[in-house]
């Protein structure tokens, strides 16, 4: 997403190093003149311990859907339901702005 919209501002970025993990992203860019384009709702839940400043992105980005998946013969599992609820549970707050 954030390819995209710079692309549509004839823009593309310099990337200097990926991570596996997006919670990993605060140290490298709260110690650094590093950026990261991150879900604001997360950022925000921890840039003041981690000192990061947080800026909007200079163009509009289209907001990312995050969904489940799974094959349909793990839906009748107990396990399976119970672990999907607390995913559900766990990334509410991610939905509230």
């Amino acid at each position: 997403m954030g390819d995209a919209a710079l692309a549509r501002e004839a823009r593309e970025r310099r990337v200097v190093m990926s991570m596996p993990v997006l919670s990993d992203v605060y140290g490298p860019v709260g110690g650094s003149e590093l950026i990261a384009l991150m879900p604001d709702q997360m950022v925000r839940r921890v840039a003041a311990l981690v000192g990061l400043e947080i800026y909007a992105p200079p163009m509009p980005i289209e907001p990312v859907q995050i969904m489940m998946i799974w094959n349909r013969r793990y839906s009748a599992w107990p396990a399976h339901a119970w672990l999907c609820s607390q995913i559900e549970a766990l990334s509410r707050p991610f939905d509230e702005g």
